[in-house]
C-alpha cells in the first residue's frame, strides 16, 4: 500500500490573511516547509487542518515551540528520507490560496526541472503522484516573488529490483545466461558438424578400404599369368622361383593391406619384390631409388597407392621389350612435397582417351577419397605419355610440413 506523504508549509513572515498582504514591507518572503506527515500520520494531519480551517490563519502564530493556532511546532516531523512505495506525495500549504496564483511550486528530479505550477483550485493542496526513486527538491514561491525561492529536499528510496547493485548482478547473470545459450548452441552445431564429418569419413574409409581390397585381387591374377606364361614355356626353374617369391610378396602385400599408411622403406621393399618377380618373366631392368634427404622409415603413404601404377609400367609398358625395357621409381623431396615418379621406356598411351586399365581407375577414386580425409594435405596425380615412354607423377603435398 502506498502511502501518503503529507508536507506542511508555513510561511512565517505572513501576518494577516493574502487579502491584507503588502509587497512593500515583505520584499522577500517565501513560502518554507515546517513538517512532513506519512500515512501513519493522517490523524494529526488531520487535527491540524482543522484547527487551521478554524481560525484565522497565522494569526497567533509563535515559532520556538510556542502553540500554532494550538498546534505546537514540535510536533511536526520533518522527513528526508521514505521507503519505497511511498512515491505519492501531499504538499499541504499553510495559507488558503487567495488568489490561487500567489503560491508557484516545481519538482526538481535528476537534474530535470518541471515548469512552475499554479497551486490548484481552491484548497491548499499540492498532490505529487507516482514518484520514482531518487533525490528531489520541491520549490516553492509567491508569483509576486519569484526570485525568493525556497527549497525543501528529499529522497525516496529504491526498491531491491531498482537498486544499482541489482542492476549490475541482473545484468551480468544475463549476459552470463546469454554466453552460455551462445555456446551452447556453437557447441551444438560444432558436435553436430563433428558427426556429419565423422559419419562421411567413416564412409569415405569404407570405400578406400573397399578399393584396397580390390588391389590384392588384381595383383594376384597379373601374378598367375606370369606363372602360367612361365609354365607354358617350360620354364619350371623360373615357375618354382616365381611361386616362392610370389608367396613372400602376397604375404607382405595381405598385410599391407590390413593398414590404411605404410611407411616407404615397407612400400618400396614390396614394390622391389614384384619387379624381381616380373623380370624373371620379362627380363627388363628396373631402378627404385629415394633422394638422401628422405628417411624412408620416418615417412607414410597409402597402402599399396603406387603398386598398380608399377604393375600398369610393366603390363602396358616394357612387358614386349623384354631386355630392352627399363622401369624407374624415383622418391624425391620438393619443400614440403614428396614426388613419386614412374616412368617406363614403352610406346605410351593417348592421355586424352577415357582410361581403360583397371589399376589405373583404381587408383585415381582411392585419391579422389582419400584427399576428402585429408585438412592440409593432398595428392595429385599426372600423367605425361608420349611415344617414347610414359611418366606418373603421384605428388604428397605437405606431406613433410
Amino acid at each position: 500500500m502506498k502511502q501518503l506523504i503529507i508536507l506542511f508549509t508555513f510561511s512565517a513572515l505572513a501576518l494577516n490573511s493574502f487579502a491584507q498582504y503588502d509587497t512593500k514591507n515583505n520584499s522577500e518572503s517565501k513560502p518554507n516547509v515546517i513538517g512532513t506527515f506519512s500515512i501513519k500520520d493522517m490523524q494529526k494531519f488531520l487535527r491540524v487542518y482543522r484547527e487551521h480551517l478554524h481560525h484565522e490563519f497565522l494569526k497567533d502564530t509563535t515559532l520556538n515551540d510556542k502553540p500554532l493556532n494550538g498546534v505546537a511546532e514540535s510536533s511536526f516531523v520533518k522527513q528526508k528520507e521514505f521507503r519505497p512505495g511511498q512515491n505519492s506525495i501531499i504538499f499541504y500549504l499553510s495559507e488558503m490560496p487567495n488568489p490561487t496564483e500567489l503560491i508557484q511550486y516545481r519538482v526538481v528530479h535528476n537534474k530535470k526541472q518541471d515548469e512552475w505550477t499554479d497551486s490548484d483550485g481552491n484548497s491548499n493542496f499540492i498532490w505529487l503522484q507516482d514518484l520514482k526513486p531518487g533525490a528531489y527538491k520541491l520549490q516553492l514561491r509567491y508569483s509576486i516573488q519569484p526570485m525568493n525561492v525556497s527549497e525543501y529536499t528529499f529522497e525516496i528510496e529504491p526498491s531491491w529490483h531498482q537498486t544499482l547493485a541489482f542492476k549490475i548482478i541482473g545484468s551480468t547473470l544475463f549476459m552470463i545466461f546469454i554466453s552460455f545459450m551462445i555456446i551452447t548452441y556453437i557447441l551444438y552445431v560444432q558436435r553436430a558438424k563433428t558427426r556429419k564429418e565423422n559419419l562421411q569419413k567413416r564412409i569415405v574409409q569404407a570405400e578406400i578400404k573397399s578399393i584396397r581390397s580390390q588391389f590384392n585381387p588384381h595383383f594376384v591374377f597379373n601374378s598367375i599369368s606370369s606363372i602360367q606364361a612361365l609354365i607354358t614355356n617350360n620354364d619350371m626353374k623360373g615357375a618354382n622361383q616365381y611361386l616362392t617369391s610370389f608367396s613372400t610378396l602376397m604375404r607382405d602385400s595381405l598385410h599391407a593391406s590390413a593398414h590404411e599408411n605404410s611407411s616407404l622403406s615397407k612400400e618400396t621393399k614390396m614394390l622391389n619384390s614384384y619387379l624381381q618377380i616380373e623380370q624373371l618373366r620379362f627380363g627388363f631392368q628396373y631402378y627404385i631409388t629415394s633422394a638422401d634427404s628422405i628417411n624412408p622409415d620416418a615417412i607414410e603413404i597409402p597402402s599399396l597407392l603406387i603398386q598398380p601404377l608399377v604393375e600398369n609400367a610393366v603390363k602396358h609398358g616394357v612387358s614386349d621389350l623384354y631386355e630392352n625395357g627399363k622401369v624407374e621409381i624415383i622418391f624425391a623431396e620438393s619443400d614440403t612435397d614428396l614426388i613419386a615418379t614412374i616412368s617406363d621406356n614403352g610406346k605410351g598411351f593417348d592421355v586424352t582417351k577415357p582410361v581403360e586399365g583397371f589399376g589405373m581407375k583404381m587408383t585415381k577414386e582411392r585419391i579422389q577419397l582419400l584427399n576428402t580425409t585429408y585438412r592440409d594435405q593432398s595428392i595429385t596425380l599426372t600423367v605425361d605419355s608420349t611415344s617414347a615412354g610414359t611418366k606418373i607423377y603421384v605428388n604428397f603435398k605437405n606431406w613433410f610440413a
